[in-house]
């Protein structure tokens, strides 16, 4: 498995790692221990779950990993791990041929674990993509590559205001999280020295035109089992007589998703 340029090693844990004699006599301590690996095979009633230790057990630069499974399985499995141009790649090989329905290997989190980040997941341009090359004890070679899960990214909101002659128009574009839980909920409100006119707003849920009810101060549209892009279009609003309307603008958005999260968000806007 390689992982995309995005996720590295996290040099700072070297020092942890366990020493090659300490490997090749199976007696790595718990101070290099940085994750738990669960087997689940149709031979145990229940899955099965060992330490998984940092350590050089290979004459390569870098530390490898060594998962410990304890009985019934009672078994080693050794993954070396090597720096491509493509990303860090992880290799378990000559594994024992042992029927399995999965195999989890979870990292320790946190400043102390073994791989973090140099990239932020959640922007768009990030390429969160993982290279896999299964191959089974029949020779039979599988190859894909698989989207790296996102699901702690917040939905995120982009406003503008701009003046109309006489008038202004508030234009909100409201999206999903990447690959993160559709939106189930959004309130788009005015900012403090605008009202509403005599218009509508205009609502587009993942493209498709959707009426909108008329709103005063705030505008929540129905979004029914969910939505991944919400466009609202405001026109016709009035400055509320007595106000001083800034320069910049505060729009308070509120976003729900799928997980029940609630993003609340004070958007500054320049108006144009």
């Amino acid at each position: 498995m390689t992982l995309p340029p995005s996720v590295g090693p996290n040099l700072k844990v070297l020092p942890r790692a366990c020493q090659r004699a300490e490997a090749d006599a199976n007696t790595c301590p718990d101070s290099s221990r940085v994750g738990t690996a669960i087997i689940d095979s149709p031979l145990q009633a229940t899955p099965v779950q060992g330490p998984v230790y940092l350590a050089f057990n290979s004459d390569a630069s870098l530390p490898g990993l060594i998962v410990k499974l304890p009985p019934p399985v009672d078994l080693r499995v050794d993954g070396l791990i090597a720096a491509t141009p493509g990303g860090l790649r992880n290799t378990f090989d000559g594994n024992p041929d042992l029927p399995l329905r999965s195999f989890t290997l979870r990292f320790d989190g946190g400043a102390s674990g073994p791989i973090e980040l140099s990239k932020d997941l959640c922007a768009a341009s990030t390429d969160t993509r993982i290279s896999v090359k299964l191959t089974a004890h029949s020779g039979k070679v599988s190859q894909f590559k698989q989207e790296l899960a996102t699901p702690g990214c917040d939905p995120i909101a982009r406003v503008s205001v701009k003046k109309r002659k006489r008038s202004f128009t508030l234009a909100a574009v409201l999206t999903a999280a990447r690959r993160g839980p559709d939106l189930t909920g959004v309130r788009v409100g005015l900012p403090k020295a605008l009202k509403r006119g005599r218009l509508r707003a205009r609502l587009l849920i993942d493209g498709k035109k959707s009426k909108a009810a008329r709103a005063r101060r705030a505008i929540s549209p129905k979004l029914g089992g969910g939505a991944r892009r919400v466009k609202i279009v405001w026109k016709g609003l009035k400055r509320v007589k007595g106000k001083k309307l800034a320069r910049t603008v505060v729009v308070p958005i509120a976003m729900t998703d799928k997980r029940g999260k609630v993003t609340t968000l004070r958007v500054r806007v320049r108006r144009g």
